[in-house]
């Protein structure tokens, strides 16, 4: 599914642990774009979007909540179409939980089962149209589960941060050669970017190059945490922004100052996101660039179920829209549509296979 153009924020206050997301991405010096994001049911490229909703809410619970980028691979028109049917399969796997199946072990065999399927929907693809041989996507994905686990995995060179209290740390070593090289301490990251085989990956989602997903640790959430999900195009070797500009960029965000100035939580993430895109973009550019920002906030004291439902609202409008009140940065990102709440969204059935 694609939320083409749209901006949501949601906010059902109901555990106390809240998650903020903000995404967004930009085509670069490229003629098109064959990156996408994923949060939650949206599926969508350069469309800002941002979105909060309690850990325990209707869209956090049993399944719960993914997040991810793909950065699609192969040229033609396959790059794109990887990519998106990957994300757009996992989104379907994703709102597709029964009682019982939200544990870690449940929710990685489903996001296993979606990308098998994913590849079914690629290859009958490729059958049907030879130019997309060459289709193939990496992807950066991570699952808040209704226990407050974050479980990241990923598949080729985009990455997973985790940042809070004035640290950053990689979650996640690319499927490369050289990332291998850089790791061993064989290379340093400045050589390895010279290399001709620099964007090469050894795992990846697609018909050509293929591997298992990996899973990384459980990490235990808490307010504060901040996670970065990017394409190389904001972060990789020799590309983007480098793991201490990502630092900075995050610290200034964490502080008072930057606090007060956004009214909301999620527009502190989503204004990060944008910040993210726009100097990757500024600093190179040669690349697609797409980023997801997911905040674990403390929920409110004083926010109560009657604060953020009043008993105004129309039967239609449970949970009401609060106005996005962030402006663009600059013509690399498209404007935000009017907010509503996310219950109030016309969601059509995912179809995975359409084409």
């Amino acid at each position: 599914m694609s939320s083409a153009s749209i901006c949501t924020l949601h906010e059902v206050i109901l555990h106390e642990v809240t998650l903020c997301v903000g995404a967004c991405g930009a085509v670069g010096a490229r003629t098109r774009n064959d990156d996408h994001y994923l949060v939650g049911p949206f599926v969508d490229q350069e469309a800002p979007l941002q979105l909060q909703l309690s850990l325990g809410s209707r869209h956090a619970v049993q399944g719960g909540f993914l997040c991810a980028v793909a950065d699609g691979m192969g040229g033609y028109e396959g790059g794109a179409f990887a990519s998106r049917v990957l994300l757009e399969t996992l989104a379907a796997f994703s709102s597709f939980s029964p009682d019982g199946e939200g544990s870690p072990a449940a929710i990685r065999e489903r996001v296993e089962k979606g990308i098998e399927m994913a590849r079914s929907a690629l290859a009958a693809q490729i059958r049907r149209d030879p130019n997309l041989a060459q289709a193939g996507s990496t992807l950066a994905g991570l699952i808040i589960t209704p226990g407050g686990l974050a479980l990241p995995f990923h598949l080729g060179d985009s990455r997973i941060l985790r940042a809070g209290a004035g640290f950053l740390r990689a979650l996640t070593i690319d499927h490369a050669p050289l990332a291998a090289e850089v790791a061993a301490g064989r290379l340093d990251e400045a050589q390895a970017a010279a290399s001709p085989h620099s964007s090469q990956v050894s795992r990846s989602f697609g018909a050509q190059v293929s591997g298992e997903l990996e899973w990384g640790e459980p990490l235990q959430i808490a307010p504060g945490d901040t996670f970065l999900l990017l394409t190389d195009g904001c972060h990789g070797l020799g590309r983007g922004l480098s793991q201490a500009e990502l630092r900075e960029l995050v610290a200034s965000f964490e502080s008072e100052e930057a606090q007060r100035e956004l009214q909301h939580e999620a527009q502190h993430a989503l204004a990060l996101a944008r910040q993210i895109i726009e100097r990757a973009v500024s600093k190179d550019g040669s690349d697609n660039a797409t980023v997801v920002v997911l905040q674990v906030q403390a929920t409110p004291q004083h926010a109560t179920p009657q604060q953020t439902t009043p008993q105004q609202t129309t039967p239609q409008q449970t949970t009401p829209p609060v106005a996005d009140q962030s402006a663009p940065v600059d013509s690399l990102l498209a404007e935000p549509a009017t907010t509503q709440p996310l219950a109030d969204l016309d969601l059509p059935d995912l179809d995975p296979f359409s084409t």
